[in-house]
């Protein structure tokens, strides 16, 4: 995946992270673990990091609460086709221009 296709931008919402499981949307950890090591933070991080979709990433131990940390730090990306079809309740959206946006980790990507 080229680094023009990943976004990664503001917090993610509990709707936002519903619309991406439910979708089973593919996603790109940063593999260098950013948590402190020997911490359960860390631990979960090793296992999860490997995902490359919502499905494997909560079948590998991935909590909603990590997810918008991760996000909200740039450890997590998303593909900006991820979001297409997603409209909140409260017009807030990840992608919307007035969410500042972070730049991409070169680590996160994956391939």
């Amino acid at each position: 995946m080229s680094r023009s296709n990943q976004i990664q931008r503001g917090d993610l919402s509990k709707e936002a992270i519903n619309f991406l499981t439910q979708s089973d949307a593919p996603l790109f950890y940063q593999q260098d673990n950013p948590k402190q090591r020997g911490t359960k933070s860390f631990a979960r991080y090793e296992a999860y990091k490997l995902a490359s979709s919502m499905s494997g990433y909560f079948e590998q131990g991935g909590s909603a609460l990590d997810l918008k940390y991760d996000y909200s730090r740039g450890f997590v990306n998303f593909d900006e086709k991820a979001f297409d079809g997603f409209v909140p309740a409260n017009g807030s959206h990840p992608n919307h221009p007035s969410v500042v946006s972070r730049p991409l980790r070169e680590d996160s990507k994956r391939g």
